[in-house]
This record gives C-alpha cells, sequence and structure tokens, in this order.
C-alpha cells in the first residue's frame, strides 16, 4: 500500500502534554480499502468518551488488553492507546488494512499498540481475551451484522465490556442487529451527559455491553421454530416516570425480560397471556419475548404451574386498525380459550396499542392490558392516551 497519496486527520486529546492522535484516511478510495479506512463520526464520540472517561479517573486500564475490531484507520484504538499508556491495544481489521493500521500507529509512536488481520466469517482470535471490546460504525452494512454478533460472542469474555457506538442510518436494519446481540448481551445506552460534551450528535448512539451470565433461575423455552433453548432471568436497569402521582410508565432498554417479571410480580395472576404484534416485530422479538416469559415466570413463580403464552401477528400498517382486524382477533382469542383472567400485552407502534387496547377493553367486559410502545409517536402519545388508558 502507499501512503502518500492519502489524507491526515487529527484529533485532539486531553492527556497530559499529549500531541493530537494523527491517522491517515483514505476518503477518496485512492487505495480500494472502501469506506474502513475513512475516519467516521461514530469513531469520533467513542473516541472522545474514552477521552473524557480517562480525564475524569474513570477508566483505568492499565494491564489490560483492548480489543478494536473494524479499526478502519485505528483511530479509537490509537487514541485509547494514548491515553491508557499501561494497556495492551489490538487493532484489527481485514488483511488489505493491516498495513495502514501499521502505519498509522508508527505515526504516533503508540508502542502498546498493534496490527493484526481479523476477520468476522472466520474463527481466528488475537490468542487472549479482551477485557474492552471496542466496535465503531460496524453495522452500517446488514450483512455484516451477524458475523459481528458472531465474533462478539467468540471472542468476548465473562468479563469483557464492549463499546459499540454507531450512526443511525436505518433503524429497522438496527433494531434487527440490536435483537441479535441481545441474545448473548445484556447493555446500557451511554446518555449524552456522560459522552464529551463537545463531540457528540443526536444521531450516533453509543452502548456497553457484557456477555449474559446464568444464574439459578434458568427456563427450557419452545421456539417459534419447535427449537428447546435454555437461558436466564437478565433484569435491565429502568428508570420510572410518574404520571398522576403513580410511577407507571417504565423506560429502559432489553426490558422483555423486565418486563414479564414486573407483570408477574405486581399484576393479578393470568391463566393465559395474549401477546398481540405485527409481522416486522415478530421476526425481531417473538423468540424473544417467549424465552423471556419463561424465564421470569421460572423466577418469580417457580413454585406454580406456567400458563399459556400466545403470540397473535397482525399485518403491519393502518390498514389493521379496523373492525374486521378487532374482530377477528376476539374470534382467535374465543378459539383459543381465553377467559376474563386473560391479560394481553400490546407489542408495536401505535396502530397496534390502539387496536389491542380496544380489543382489550371490550372482550368479555374488559381483560387487563400492558401497553409496550416500540415506536417514538407511541411511546409520548398513543400509549398513555385516553383511548386505551
Amino acid at each position: 500500500m502507499t501512503f502518500e497519496s492519502l489524507i491526515e486527520y487529527e484529533l485532539e486529546i486531553s492527556r497530559d502534554e499529549a500531541s493530537p492522535v494523527r491517522v491517515l484516511q483514505d476518503a477518496t478510495g485512492t487505495t480500494r480499502c472502501g469506506v474502513g479506512a475513512t475516519v467516521w463520526d461514530a469513531g469520533l464520540v467513542l473516541a472522545k468518551y474514552l477521552d473524557r472517561q480517562t480525564a475524569e479517573g474513570r477508566l483505568d486500564l492499565a494491564g489490560k488488553t483492548v480489543l478494536e475490531l473494524g479499526a478502519g484507520t485505528g483511530i479509537v484504538g490509537i487514541a485509547l492507546a494514548r491515553l491508557q499508556p499501561q494497556s495492551t491495544v489490538v487493532l484489527t481489521d481485514k488483511q488489505e488494512l493491516v498495513p495502514l493500521l501499521e502505519r498509522n500507529i508508527a505515526l504516533n509512536g503508540a508502542q502498546n499498540a498493534s496490527a493484526q488481520r481479523l476477520d468476522w466469517t472466520e474463527a481466528d482470535g488475537i490468542g487472549c481475551t479482551p477485557d474492552v471490546i471496542l466496535v465503531s460504525d460496524g453495522i452500517w452494512a446488514r450483512d455484516l451484522h451477524q458475523p459481528l454478533a458472531d465474533v462478539l460472542q467468540r471472542t468476548a469474555g465473562a468479563d469483557t465490556r464492549v463499546l459499540l457506538a454507531y450512526e443511525t442510518r436505518a433503524f429497522a436494519d438496527e433494531a434487527e442487529f440490536i435483537a441479535l446481540w441481545s441474545r448473548h448481551f445484556r447493555f446500557r445506552d451511554i446518555k449524552s451527559a456522560d459522552q464529551h460534551p463537545l463531540v457528540q450528535s443526536e444521531d450516533i448512539y453509543v452502548f456497553e455491553g457484557w456477555r449474559k451470565v446464568n444464574s439459578a433461575a434458568e427456563q427450557q423455552t419452545t421456539m417459534s421454530d419447535g427449537t428447546q433453548t435454555t437461558r436466564a432471568l437478565q433484569l435491565a436497569e429502568v428508570e420510572r416516570i410518574s404520571i398522576l402521582g403513580s410511577e407507571s410508565i417504565v423506560c429502559g432498554f432489553h426490558l422483555a425480560d423486565y418486563m414479564w417479571a414486573d407483570i408477574f410480580a405486581n399484576l393479578a395472576p393470568a391463566s393465559t397471556y395474549v401477546l398481540i404484534t405485527d409481522s416486522n416485530l415478530a421476526a425481531l422479538y417473538a423468540d424473544t419475548q417467549r424465552e423471556a416469559f419463561a424465564a421470569a415466570w421460572a423466577h418469580c413463580r417457580a413454585d406454580a404451574a406456567a400458563p399459556r403464552l400466545l403470540v397473535h401477528v397482525l399485518a403491519p400498517g393502518e390498514t389493521s386498525k379496523s373492525r374486521a382486524t378487532k374482530g377477528a382477533i376476539e374470534d382467535w382469542m374465543l378459539a383459543s380459550k381465553c377467559t376474563r383472567d386473560t391479560l394481553v400485552v400490546a407489542l408495536g407502534g401505535g396502530v397496534i396499542g390502539d387496536l389491542v387496547g380496544f380489543v382489550a377493553a371490550t372482550f368479555m367486559r374488559g381483560v387487563p392490558f400492558v401497553q409496550v410502545p416500540t415506536s417514538l409517536l407511541a411511546m409520548v402519545d398513543s400509549s398513555i392516551g385516553g383511548k386505551t388508558a
């Protein structure tokens, strides 16, 4: 690879008397390395978050190993190597980018950093379990989702901290990756208040994740394809919002386990739980909901026989919000022998919440109802409106 035609980029870091981090990038594709050889905004946000963590004394990686996946120019990993000189940082990418990574490491005199080839589709590793894994803009293409989820599962240990940053481009595709990642990891979002105040964006998300750890609350669950799975209950960190004196709104990420545990602990027992959603969301979350239902029941009421969970899937869109669809849902519930001790859960946007709330209000003179809004408008409007409250 030739470097003469490449463009240099500088990133200021706050370490005492440190010169800027300097990297060469191939912004025009001259060396045919593709988008991986460009400095992306998500990488800058992640690098400056690590800078702030270091400056405030909240990050100490002395003696620790850091792995950057899909390093590209290496700006995030090199910045961290400069900020944490007692750490060992391994920058990885496809073989074509290793020479650029080595050149950028040399530009910064980062003697605690090295570059290696790591193809996400192969079973390669770095020879040890990293303490931290960094990923920035690694999900920009849909065909990267499964390989990235796989390499994270193979590489991360029980105590590995994963920091993932990405710029949102296609929400539905990104939600698909989050669903893949959540099968083996729990995670939380890094709030803007905790990021660097001058380098952040409402379009860039930063998540911190860890592998899920098994506990005694395990349960065999039959998935939609007939297979059996065993997994543990994982309760998310949540924020509660008070409305009219009651903290009835719960906000957070990866809430399936928490949702069912909360239902079982705080609502009257039901013989049947009915989850109604649309086909878009069912493809992403139906199996996750079945797993969470079984794990939460085993944790909360292991001494009682498990109730039924029925999942009903509707076509997405406004056309489903009709009298005909309402009647079809009620006919299906009657055919499924749902009685007055049924609890209905609406998982979806405004259409699902409005329609299913109406069904719950009228089926057998009304049955308990839980809203799980998945769109911003449903979260702030329809799920808490008078129509289905």
